[in-house]
């Protein structure tokens, strides 16, 4: 992961769906500053998805 946050207060929103973890991390305005997915397929392998491609630093 490239992003990075110093000095910064942010929340962080996870939560899970079938065989998927959802993360989301705001700032306090508001704004999402970064955001994934974890897929889980049928052997238990796990794949990364980006769910936030518009924000620098992927």
């Amino acid at each position: 992961m490239h992003r990075k946050a110093s000095n910064t207060e942010m929340y962080q929103l996870i939560r899970t769906e079938d065989d998927r973890l959802l993360y989301a991390a705001y700032s306090v305005t508001g704004e999402l500053y970064d955001a994934f997915e974890l897929h889980k397929d049928a052997g238990g392998n796990n794949t990364l998805v980006n769910a936030n491609p518009e924000r620098p630093g992927y």
